[in-house]
């Protein structure tokens, strides 16, 4: 299967201006299908977006509208007490969507899961009818991600894994979803555009960090290889990973990251990643940044 396969696009820069290294801003409605349409045409079958993510969906829409070509579309919905009357939100969705099934369907948090359990339920009787193919929930610490794993309800696990959260932080975990049957995504894989960022440009906050940055940067210049490619790889060369969901801010940005994709790099790149070992893991997570 083509690397390619494995991805999943996102849209949150679709519908928002979104990512900390990110200088360009929100792209146009045309640039966004196009964006869509080089997509589809070069192996990526998953998009990810999000109620949250601005006009996201309705762009989908419209690519779907045009196009003969369909996405396999996983979203996520926040403020739960809105969506009491699950026949109505999801038939809302589809339609906005122009799909017939959503692939999967997340919970936004770890504790709007948790304070929900009638929704768990409610999606679920939508799977069984066909309209969802997965259930699922975005965590962001090994806690929430052990109960979930734990939860027969649920099919669909969205984490952050990239090369500072790393196999030392949540390796064994995610061999323990897939072998609990769960769809493991892995998101986060840049950090919002951080591995890119000039290190005089870090913010202060995020200082603590510099010396694991240093790391990284050493392994991609002992090894040649550009810094995207490693942090892609990092991911996808993971068997217990099922798709690693990626960011773009532009069209040129897509097409660089679906030729890193096809990268072969060697596994003893991967090991010394994995010796990289955060103790400020607060850091790793951007909700904190700010």
């Amino acid at each position: 299967m083509p690397a390619t396969n494995k991805l999943i696009l996102g849209t949150a820069q679709l519908g928002l201006n979104y990512g900390i290294n990110n200088s360009i801003g929100k792209p146009t409605k045309e640039q966004s299908l196009e964006i869509l349409e080089y997509a589809v045409d070069n192996g990526i079958l998953y998009l990810d977006t999000a109620d949250a993510y601005g006009d996201a969906s309705e762009i989908i829409g419209d690519f779907h509208l045009k196009s003969e070509k369909k996405f396999l579309v996983i979203t996520k919905f926040k403020n739960s007490f809105k969506y009491t009357d699950a026949d109505k939100w999801i038939g809302e969705l589809l339609d906005k969507l122009k799909l017939k099934k959503i692939h999967g369907y997340l919970f936004h948090s770890f504790s709007e899961y948790k304070n929900h359990g009638k929704i768990v339920e409610s999606l679920n009787l939508k799977r069984r009818s066909g309209q969802i193919e997965n259930v699922g929930v975005s965590v962001y610490d090994n806690s929430e991600l052990e109960e979930v794993i734990s939860d027969d309800r649920i099919q669909m696990v969205q984490l952050p894994y990239n090369l500072l959260d790393n196999y030392n932080r949540r390796g064994k975990l995610i061999e323990q979803a897939k072998a609990n049957g769960k769809v493991v995504h892995v998101r986060s894989i840049f950090l919002q555009g951080l591995f890119f960022m000039d290190k005089k440009n870090i913010p202060l906050k995020l200082q603590p960090l510099l010396p694991y940055l240093e790391r990284v940067k050493d392994i991609v210049n002992k090894n040649n290889i550009p810094i995207q490619a490693l942090a892609l790889n990092y991911c996808l060369s993971s068997p217990s990973i099922d798709n690693v969901l990626i960011g773009i801010d532009s069209f040129k940005q897509l097409k660089q990251n679906l030729a890193f994709a096809n990268d072969k790099l060697d596994p003893s790149v991967f090991e010394a990643v994995n010796s990289i070992n955060v103790k400020e893991i607060e850091l790793l997570n951007p909700v904190n940044w700010k």
